[in-house]
């Protein structure tokens, strides 16, 4: 009997030493499309399609659970909000049956932001609230400051400024205490954007404070996006256009480091709102139509809006009325 046993045993180990192989293969993959999907999402893709492929012969609910949900986080960033909400809730099902509180945080937050999405912002703030609890009970502190900057931008949203900023300095407390540079840099700039035009001395310390860890952590996205917002401030008074000049010129200096187009209509807005108060029309028209042309679907409706109606009274300057008045249309539209 004991050769039988030790057979099987061996049977066993060997079994158990290939999956884990396999697993951490398929995370290995998950890993490299999360470092490409936002940058490189068609080389992403690849990487999750083979994650996936691999997961099929390995029957563990808690690895469908962590695939599901990098399939919904594709489906989200690809703009496919449906099945996105779909996966996810597969996803979350799974991830209760077994208890694997990460990815069941996770996909309650990403289906409060799909419920942003549609506007249902009672159901995002239980959502969200959701990944808030799960965070807090299980000590999982990088959920727990996702959520609840969360929170506060749903609250923004509403136009509850003192009930978002509470969970704003919230996410920055628990940022703080656990060393998460990230959601640290995300909260200050969050507050700066708050005060951006409120109280722009207040907005450039926290600025400051988020470009001090962006540089540390070479982050060329959160710099650029910095500049841009420095940008948006300059551009709000005539005396400060030099200096608006001077943040745009910074932009695109980083934007050909990061080689990354997803922020250009906003460089080339900035460069239009720039030449159109210096009277330079035909410039101004060049870039408006620029970031006209750089729009997708993930560009925020509140950016579409202003740009069209920058370009109704850019052609309004021109005396070109019947495209200020299409613009107008397209705005009220």
């Amino acid at each position: 009997m004991k050769p039988l046993f030790l057979a099987l045993f061996l049977c066993f180990f060997i079994e158990k030493s290939q999956s884990q192989q396999a697993i951490e293969d398929i995370d290995r993959d998950l890993d490299k499309f999360n470092s490409l999907i936002l940058s490189k999402p068609p080389e992403a893709h690849f990487f999750l399609k083979r994650a996936i492929k691999k997961s099929e012969n390995i029957n563990s609910d808690s690895l469908q659970s962590k695939v599901l949900c990098n399939l919904g986080y594709y489906y989200y960033q690809t703009n496919q909000s449906d099945s996105s909400k779909n996966v996810f809730e597969r996803s979350l099902l799974l991830s209760k049956k077994v208890k694997y509180y990460r990815m069941l945080g996770y996909a309650y937050n990403q289906l409060g932001l799909i419920a942003v999405d549609k506007g249902d912002y009672q159901k995002a703030i239980s959502l969200h609230l959701g990944a808030l609890k799960i965070a807090s009970a299980h000590h999982i502190a990088k959920m727990k400051s996702n959520a609840l900057n969360n929170l506060g931008n749903v609250f923004l949203i509403q136009k509850d400024t003192v009930k978002a900023l509470e969970y704003y300095h919230q996410n920055i407390i628990n940022a703080l205490e656990n060393n998460l540079e990230n959601q640290l840099t995300n909260g200050y700039m969050t507050i700066a954007n708050l005060n951006i035009y409120s109280n722009p001395s207040k907005a450039n310390i926290f600025y400051s404070k988020a470009l001090i860890l962006a540089r540390k952590n070479k982050d060329l996205k959160t710099q650029l996006t910095i500049e841009i917002c420095k940008t948006n401030m300059s551009l709000k008074s005539k005396k400060s256009l030099q200096k608006a000049y001077y943040h745009i010129q910074k932009s695109i200096a980083i934007e050909n480091e990061l080689k990354d187009a997803s922020l250009l209509y906003y460089i080339d807005i900035n460069l239009g709102d720039y030449y159109y108060y210096l009277k330079q029309y035909s410039l101004a028209e060049i870039n408006y139509l620029k970031a006209e042309n750089n729009f997708d679907k993930g560009v925020d409706l509140h950016i579409k809006l202003s740009l069209y109606n920058s370009l109704s009274k850019l052609y309004e300057s021109k005396k070109d009325f019947e495209k200020s008045l299409s613009y107008k249309e397209k705005y009220r539209e």
